[in-house]
């Protein structure tokens, strides 16, 4: 602004002091002293005009380039500070070269730096450099307004003290005996927040208002790089201690760029798959075999798209060639902005586990096979100890009626004991067929049931038919439920074969919430549910054994029959809770 104004003076000042120094030398000097007289003194006016403002000209380019001089001093200064600070984020190193430079520039003999305790919120001394360090630690703490340093932390301002020994609000009383005169103390502030002051002092020269405003300035950058540095402390702390957590984990903990090369493998990865960390990072993933490549593939286009995939039982390799299992849950890694810039995927071994669930499978399966053998056991010594008691009464009877030679009445208990003969071979048959169904093979209950639909069809000459809505269900059959199930159905065919006169069976699956629902129902001659007798020394039906099984493994069994109407048995048995694996 300054020069645009003097700049406009020196173009027209002259013009005006010429045309009134020409208006002036016409009409007043020439009719009073004559021409040449006239021009004579007009001639001294310009030249003293021009040398005064020449003069003026130069002392205000004089003051000007003061400034400017002054200014690119302060701005180099600040570089400096700058430079020497910013190669640093130790807080020592950064207050003792800030110290240094401070005393160099302002030409001190002392400086200190006091830095703010958050927990007590007074000002604790940190570092001082110049004569005398222990008379400017006779005081080594502030609360906030008392003393200077405590005055500047409350008002934010810097303070200029020319004349320490009538400065009352000094407290420091040995400096003030060692002849220490001037004393300045600015804040060093970081966004907008005191973390401390800084002092310069000095028994000669006199500081005024330009050093103090350097001295903010500087105080200003000390304050920043304080910041940054207590901000890279706690970065550093955080980091490690989640590599710490990361390093001590017992997962295996990996993360990759977005194309799934790896960035960061950690030790329990070491463990579990075999490899060293610095045999994998920047390689793709060297774990996942080459039979699931495409499922990788699937996943990090998922975790791509911001999805996370949990608990995920698949296989990885070992460096040794050996499959091992593994849960894995992976998950995308974002920026503060929220932008996906890696992936972390977490994997477990739980090839133990496995090992345990199938050694645990393989011995529930072995106990409910054996009970299951006892079952059938006693079954058939109940029922052959009445058919061998059958056989007994009617061969007594032959006898008799042969003694008394009543020959029809010995022939019609002979044609008795030849059906129940038969009907004992074909219950034997159907036994065997029974006990030769698999149990709990693998869980492939679907197709034992129907190998045994087909063969039941074969031997009986009633069509099967298997409908199933769910088959997904056939996977949350516990083992002892299973076996259960495969005998109930069963006896219900072996029912339907002895007493329904049927055509034909369906047997239907379906959910209904935690349950499976089975429903068998055949076309034949039906029955009164309200009179099912003990037919002489037979039980007519196996009915109260099916239920016994439905309700030895929670369950339950209805039946509905007409006679006329054929037969429907409902039977609900329980299914186990199984989680989603992927998330």
């Amino acid at each position: 602004m300054r020069l645009r104004i003097l700049r406009w003076l020196t173009i027209s000042l002259p013009i005006l002091f010429f045309i009134g120094l020409e208006l002036f030398e016409d009409f007043v000097l020439e009719p009073k002293i004559g021409r040449w007289p006239a021009h004579l003194v007009a001639f001294i006016l310009v030249g003293s005009s021009a040398t005064l403002l020449t003069i003026i000209v130069f002392r205000a380019f004089e003051r000007i380039e003061n400034l400017l001089r002054l200014q690119n001093r302060e701005l180099a200064v600040l570089n400096e500070v700058s430079r020497v600070i910013s190669g640093s984020l130790e807080i020592d190193e950064i207050l003792s070269l800030s110290l240094d430079k401070v005393l160099d520039v302002t030409n001190s003999e002392a400086g200190e730096i006091f830095l703010l305790d958050a927990d007590t919120n007074a000002l604790v001394f940190k570092f001082h450099k110049g004569l005398f360090p222990e008379a400017f630690r006779e005081i080594t703490s502030f609360k906030a307004g008392s003393g200077i340093p405590g005055l500047v932390l409350q008002s934010g301002q810097e303070i200029i003290v020319s004349d320490l020994q009538s400065e009352t609000r000094f407290k420091r009383r040995e400096l003030v005996k060692l002849g220490f005169q001037s004393f300045v103390c600015v804040p060093l502030c970081a966004k907008d927040r005191v973390v401390g002051v800084m002092s310069i002092a000095d028994r000669h020269q006199i500081y005024d208002k330009d050093s103090a405003s350097l001295l903010s300035a500087i105080g200003n950058q000390i304050g920043l790089a304080l910041e940054n540095a207590r901000l890279y402390t706690q970065a550093e702390e955080a980091r490690g201690y989640l590599n710490g957590m990361i390093e001590s984990s017992g997962d295996a903990i990996i993360t990759t760029y977005l194309d799934g090369c790896i960035r960061s493998w950690n030790h329990a990865a070491e463990e579990i798959y075999g490899w060293k960390a610095d045999e994998v990072i920047n390689q793709y993933l060297p774990m996942v075999p080459e039979h699931l490549q495409d499922e990788l593939e699937d996943i990090i286009a998922r975790l791509k798209q911001g999805e996370t995939i949990r608990n995920l039982e698949t296989e990885r390799l070992h460096k040794s060639g050996r499959l091992i299992s593994v849960v894995v849950t992976a998950s995308p890694v974002r920026d503060t902005t929220g932008n996906i810039i890696g992936l972390l995927g977490i994997s477990k071994d739980i090839s133990e586990n496995k090992r345990l669930q199938a050694e645990i499978a393989h011995q529930k399966q072995s106990v409910a096979v054996l009970e299951e053998r006892e079952r059938i056991a006693r079954e058939m010594h109940d029922g052959l100890a009445q058919v061998l008691g059958y056989v007994n009464t009617k061969a007594q009877a032959v006898h008799r009626f042969l003694e008394v030679k009543k020959f029809e009445e010995a022939e019609a208990h002979l044609t008795q004991l030849e059906e129940a003969a038969r009907a004992v071979y074909a219950d034997v048959r159907e036994a065997i067929l029974g006990l030769r169904t698999p149990i709990g093979d693998n869980g492939n209950l679907m197709k034992i049931l129907e190998d045994y639909l087909s063969n039941f069809e074969q031997q009986s000459n009633i069509k099967t038919a298997l409908h199933i809505a769910t088959p997904s269900l056939f996977d949350e059959f516990e083992l002892p439920v299973e076996v259960q199930l495969i005998r109930i159905v069963q006896e219900a065919l072996t029912n339907v074969r002895k007493h329904s006169q049927a055509q034909s069976v369906c047997i239907k699956f379906e959910r209904v919430h935690h349950f499976a629902r089975i429903t068998i129902e055949d076309d034949g001659q039906g029955f009164n549910t309200q009179a099912v007798h003990y037919d002489g020394e037979w039980p007519r039906f196996g009915l109260q054994t099916m239920r016994e099984r439905a309700e030895g493994v929670d369950g339950s069994l209805t039946i509905h029959s007409v006679p006329g109407s054929g037969t429907r048995i409902c039977v609900t048995l329980p299914l186990s809770k199984k989680e989603d694996s992927d998330g």
